[in-house]
């Protein structure tokens, strides 16, 4: 079985600089800048700087973070998807899957 904890960082993000590069567009995006985000994240601004610039990577759960503050899917920040969507559910998206589930009862 494999244990997550032991899956080398350097795998999981591939490119360097490049969650990054994705995380400072989606900071201009939202036009906050590094020292918001580091007040939101409770880190130093320094520590933005390095992810913008590829020197170092946010841990998953800051990554969680990220995922909140600008409303896009985890695996779409780390760039192992194009869909930069919402990952939370939509009001019809609930309802849908209540009809479902009452279907099955």
């Amino acid at each position: 079985m494999l244990n997550c904890a032991t899956i080398n960082i350097d795998i999981l993000f591939g490119d360097k600089g490049y969650v990054g590069n994705i995380v400072q567009e989606l900071r201009k995006e939202k036009k906050i800048t590094q020292v918001r985000l580091a007040e939101m994240l409770d880190v130093s601004k320094g520590t933005i700087a390095m992810w913008e610039i590829g020197k170092r990577e946010p841990n998953y759960e800051t990554l969680n973070c990220l995922s909140d503050i600008f409303d896009k899917r985890i695996d779409y920040i780390l760039g192992f998807s194009n869909d930069a969507s919402s990952p939370r559910m939509s009001e019809e998206d609930i309802e849908n899957m209540s009809g479902e589930v009452e279907g099955m009862l």
